[in-house]
């Protein structure tokens, strides 16, 4: 939509698309690096408790209840 908009009217919002653009790149930005932080933090850096690890006892004591 806003796509239109700019197309349609390129002198009076030309600096509208700047600045869109750049709130575009500045929010990509931001989500690159949380999800940069989440996979380090959370995800490479897990370290399992025992419980996590211990599938197949897990698995039996839910099919006896």
């Amino acid at each position: 939509m806003l796509e239109d908009h700019v197309y349609n009217n390129p002198q009076p919002l030309s600096s509208f698309e700047k600045v869109s653009l750049q709130m575009l790149q500045d929010i990509q930005e931001r989500l690159i690096y949380r999800m940069y932080i989440y996979i380090r933090s959370d995800i490479l850096s897990y370290k399992p408790a025992p419980g996590d690890l211990a599938y197949p006892e897990k698995l039996v004591m839910m099919q006896v209840r």
